[in-house]
């Protein structure tokens, strides 16, 4: 509680320290250095200056608003730096992290010195207090050159606006899209027409659903334990595969009328072109083709 004029004069009996006038001629008196190391040496000595209480002439009103002001300041100041570390814990996506840690540290150095102007009604720590000012400074400066340093990253930045249009853009493509690939699908089907490709670095295959029609094999048919050929009859497979290691060794493409036996052992002529593909060095790495039913036209 602020103490009254009672007090006020037994403290001065007692020799407590209250506001007196402390002029340039008498600070001059002291050097800066000595004025240096005595401010460090009494950092938390607070006997030059009396609470804050006695200082003035505070009401019990003025003395309260002052101080609980001061105490929600802070209590606001401490509660904002927490929310943004739990957003930045929940969310690692957020980008200018460094920022928000800056802004965090910012904040909290404000809301301590409002901490403490409101404990030095009790306790004088005016020395603590211009440290902390002068450690809020510093974090201030460093906070507006990064933000000063973001700003145009941010400002390139596309808006929510932007973004929703590109997501429109991109759904209206996705949709052309698999409008085609029906329609492509729908076409590989009625003509008995089917896509494969072989990885001859890694030997993986791909073949389309066509295909496994055609030779009449379920979807989870091993192909990376077979090649395309492997159905082909005995009489024309010799011919395929030599075909296969031209493309790789010399780079030709081939178009073969073949006879296959689907898994049921059905025998069913078919169609097989392929091409080589190249990489950077001109080395064959890829064959791609088609694989046809023609037996009705057979």
């Amino acid at each position: 509680m602020k103490p009254d004029s009672a007090q006020l004069l037994a403290n001065q009996t007692a020799g407590i320290t209250v506001c007196r006038t402390n002029t340039a001629a008498q600070r001059a008196e002291v050097p800066i250095r000595e004025q240096v190391s005595s401010f460090f040496s009494h950092l938390f000595d607070t006997s030059d200056w009396p609470p804050r209480w006695y200082c003035g002439e505070w009401s019990d009103f003025h003395g309260w608003l002052y101080i609980i002001s001061d105490v929600m300041i802070w209590a606001a100041y401490f509660a904002i730096p927490i929310l943004l570390l739990a957003l930045l814990r929940k969310r690692k996506d957020i980008p200018f992290h460094g920022v928000f840690l800056l802004f965090v540290a910012f904040i909290l150095l404000c809301g301590l010195t409002h901490l403490v102007d409101a404990w030095i009604f009790w306790w004088p720590i005016y020395r603590v207090s211009a440290l902390l000012r002068l450690a809020t400074a510093i974090v201030s400066v460093i906070t507006v050159y990064a933000l000063y340093k973001t700003l145009p990253r941010v400002l390139n930045a596309r808006s929510v606006e932007e973004y929703e249009q590109e997501i429109a853009k991109r759904k209206i493509v996705e949709e052309k899209l698999a409008a085609s690939e029906f329609l492509l699908s729908e076409a590989g089907r009625i003509s008995e027409v089917g896509g494969w490709e072989t990885d001859l670095l890694t030997k993986k295959r791909m073949w389309s659903k066509t295909i496994y029609d055609i030779l009449e094999l379920p979807e989870d048919y091993p192909l990376n334990e077979l090649s395309l050929y492997s159905h082909v009859q005995e009489s024309f497979r010799t011919d395929a595969n030599e075909a296969v290691n031209k493309a790789i060794s010399d780079g030709v493409e081939w178009d073969k009328e073949l006879i296959a036996t689907t898994l049921t052992g059905k025998s069913v002529w078919v169609r097989s072109t392929g091409r080589p593909l190249y990489d950077d060095n001109g080395k064959v790495t890829k064959l791609r083709g088609i694989f046809m039913n023609i037996d009705r036209y057979k």
